[in-house]
């Protein structure tokens, strides 16, 4: 496989992408066949490559794209059915995944599958197999990337070793491992497989692990060396000085030993949240120099469990804003993905840190980044004769790094302008003031919407990634 090991100084790097696009498909996929879009952060429309309309029954769906998804006599009994609301579906069910919060993280791809920047969707059995964080040493690592960037090479941990994958279907195939081991001081808690994050800007990777308790150890590795463009991963630890710190978290239960999603700061702090039972817990802990301070936010609470525990595709996600500032921590409020608990993180300084709620019990739905500091919430609930429901958020005049409780900062949401409300710092971000509805172009009437990120945002018009594959 290719690799990238070096950037010319001055020139621009590959990996840069455009604005974020996403996908989105829906319609009864029955007699009013279905439709597929690809739109941009204004809702415009990118590219449309398929629709189809019918007006008796097709019980072979088209056969759209060719993918047996669209092709079985019975959707609704194996995969993508797109005609009824997430409250019945079973665990192993595709239509709670394509159609839940559960689908999108932060790499290219979707959980279950991927969409090109043309509209070509693709499938994947992801579920029974070993793509999902969590199996089989698949415990992806959070990123945060410079402007512009996704993570485009697959690291994951496993108790006490780092693995590369040649793809997120392909996790269980290790083209490149490191034993932890070699390069840590104790590394005495290892309940779960742990859970690791890494900030490109400044190299360097934080791993978390448990003793079984609210006690962990977060090892500390700073390089020289890039570790998105390293050659080996014992480059990249070789080139790395160590430092450990015990810590505590605010909560333990058996969701939380291997289900972090942990956000690297910019100024030596890391964010750090986590599922359990109801709630999604929030920290921040100065692994700065040393001194071990803590910020404990408030949870957001929602109303039943459904974190990593009732199944490895139900880990807790992370998305990044396109700019790389603001990094969100997510897992549903409801059932299968449905509604949200949210965390978000500047990745400045992670002790700048606000929370979104969406108590939706039914239909599902997206969390993706949006424009140049956005965020936006899509809802996959029946349209019925209406447009798509979402919820934005804007970040690119919030403050990123002063995170005293009792001052309120700007930010905006898209689509307002005529005021740019305040949010404190460990506060709810508002639902109500950014909720709205607007987004159309699949079929108007019964239709529970599905939304998958892109896996390649193209830059001034070109289609193809030219990045390559690093």
């Amino acid at each position: 496989m290719a690799k990238l090991s070096t950037i010319v100084a001055g020139a621009v790097d590959p990996r840069i992408e455009g604005y974020p696009l996403f996908n989105m498909y829906g319609g009864d996929f029955n007699s009013q066949g279905a439709t597929s879009l690809n739109l941009d952060s204004q809702f415009q429309v990118v590219s449309a490559p398929w629709g189809a309309v019918a007006t008796t029954t097709v019980t072979q769906q088209y056969g759209m794209m060719g993918d047996p998804m669209f092709a079985y006599s019975n959707p609704g009994a194996d995969a993508g059915v797109t005609n009824s609301v997430m409250t019945t579906q079973t665990l192993s069910h595709y239509g709670s995944f394509t159609q839940s919060l559960h689908q999108n993280d932060q790499y290219p791809q979707a959980l279950f599958g991927s969409v090109s920047a043309t509209g070509a969707q693709r499938f994947n059995q992801f579920i029974s197999g070993a793509g999902t964080k969590g199996v089989l040493g698949g415990k992806l690592v959070n990123h945060v990337m410079p402007e512009g960037m996704r993570p485009r090479r697959n690291f994951s941990m496993h108790h006490n070793t780092f693995y590369e994958s040649p793809g997120l279907t392909r996790l269980d195939t290790i083209i490149d491992s490191f034993a932890l081991n070699t390069k840590s001081i104790s590394r005495t808690k290892t309940v779960g497989i742990g859970s690791v994050g890494y900030n490109e800007n400044t190299k360097t990777l934080v791993t978390i692990h448990s003793a079984n308790s609210t006690a962990c150890t977060a090892t500390k590795f700073v390089s020289t060396v890039n570790l998105n463009t390293c050659a080996s991963l014992a480059e990249f630890f070789a080139a790395a000085t160590v430092t450990e710190f015990e810590i505590t978290m605010q909560t333990a239960d058996g969701q939380n030993y291997s289900d972090k999603v942990v956000v690297v700061g910019d100024n030596g702090w890391v964010g750090i949240s986590y599922r359990n039972s109801n709630s999604l817990y929030a920290s921040t802990y100065d692994l700065s120099g040393g001194n071990g301070a803590v910020v404990h936010f408030t949870s957001v609470n929602g109303t039943t469990s459904y974190g990593v525990s009732q199944g490895a595709a139900y880990y807790t996600k992370m998305n990044l804003t396109w700019d790389g500032k603001w990094a969100a921590a997510y897992t549903p409020y409801y059932y299968y993905g449905c509604g949200m608990l949210c965390h978000i993180f500047s990745t400045e300084d992670p002790r700048r840190c606000v929370h979104a709620l969406q108590t939706s019990a039914s239909g599902g739905g997206a969390m993706l980044p949006i424009g140049k500091s956005g965020f936006v919430w899509l809802n996959g609930s029946n349209t019925d004769s209406a447009a798509v429901t979402h919820c934005s958020w804007d970040f690119g005049l919030t403050n990123r790094t002063s995170h005293t409780s009792s001052t309120v900062y700007t930010h905006s949401s898209l689509g307002i302008t005529s005021t740019l409300p305040g949010i404190a710092n460990n506060a709810n971000l508002s639902a109500s003031q950014n909720f709205k509805t607007g987004i159309t172009g699949i079929h108007y009437s019964t239709s529970y919407p599905r939304f998958m990120t892109v896996n390649y945002w193209p830059t001034n018009g070109r289609i193809t990634y030219e990045g390559g594959t690093l």
